[in-house]
């Protein structure tokens, strides 16, 4: 039985607009680096581990008890809770229809469909 990795590619500045707008959504008018000073965000995962090498493993998975944050590497089962939620904020799921005039919500909704179909690791390159 091998691992299923799930792997997405956006490019670097499509990440920050699409984590800019978890924060809008979420009416949290912080920076992105207040936030990535430790301001609070419900979008902590996503934030902070989307746009690094590496990626997102999922903690149950693995049967990982973190004591505190793993900066090195994402937890999958946040991101997947994280990404309901932006998605229910945002008024999109993985099934919206591509919408040619919107990049951003086109690239939201692929993200959110790479996370919610990913099982036990999702990879960054």
């Amino acid at each position: 039985m091998g691992l299923d990795i799930k792997s997405y590619s956006r490019s670097y500045s499509t990440m920050q607009v699409l984590r800019k707008l978890a924060l809008e959504a979420e009416d949290n008018y912080y920076s992105l680096e207040e936030v990535y000073k430790g301001r609070p965000t419900k979008f902590y995962e996503f934030i902070h581990h989307s746009d690094c090498e590496g990626g997102y493993i999922s903690y149950m998975f693995f049967d990982i008890k973190p004591k505190k944050r793993n900066y090195l590497c994402g937890n999958l089962d946040e991101l997947k809770l994280e990404m309901v939620l932006l998605g229910k904020l945002l008024g999109i799921d993985e099934d919206t229809p591509y919408d040619p005039n919107n990049h951003t919500i086109n690239a939201m909704v692929e993200f959110i469909s790479d996370v919610v179909n990913a099982d036990n690791v999702l990879e960054y390159h």
